[in-house]
């Protein structure tokens, strides 16, 4: 039996995520705010975090992916806040996650949930939608997670 491979459902959400409009940067490293200069802001970052599998007798085990995404952003005015820039860009993320027209679906309840072009079973933004604002600053950085359910072939 094969592993689940990983770095395929991950190469595919990054790729996913890299179709948000507006992000000037996107990484696969976990970088703090201030290695991220600010004319590559907003930048995205895509990390690793969870994985969780679920034992089913007499098949491989399906397994629960949750990735961390965070956004950074600076405003170039005080009269504009980071929150507001920041959480278009978490609106643009879940459109993201929608499943395409060309993305075939796996029946009629699952019309909008997408599987990253086949490598995963579903993927949705979930969990708690954090928003961090520098105090004094203009800087604000968004944190989400993503859900990804995907069965060991």
């Amino acid at each position: 039996m094969a592993g689940l491979d990983r770095e395929a459902i991950y190469a595919a959400l990054f790729t996913r995520l890299q179709t948000i409009a507006g992000i000037q940067k996107f990484y696969r490293v976990d970088l703090p705010p201030d290695q991220i200069p600010d004319s590559l802001q907003p930048a995205l970052i895509l990390k690793a975090d969870t994985e969780e599998p679920q034992q089913r007798p007499g098949t491989g085990p399906v397994w629960t992916l949750r990735p961390t995404v965070g956004i950074l952003a600076r405003t170039k005015s005080t009269d504009e806040s980071p929150d507001t820039v920041l959480a278009g860009f978490v609106k643009l993320a879940e459109e993201a996650l929608q499943r395409p027209q060309t993305e075939p679906q796996r029946d009629a309840s699952h019309e909008h949930e997408t599987t990253l072009g086949g490598v995963c079973r579903r993927a949705w933004l979930s969990g708690p939608v954090q928003y961090i604002q520098g105090r004094g600053t203009q800087e604000g950085t968004v944190y989400f997670w993503i859900e990804i359910i995907a069965e060991t072939p």
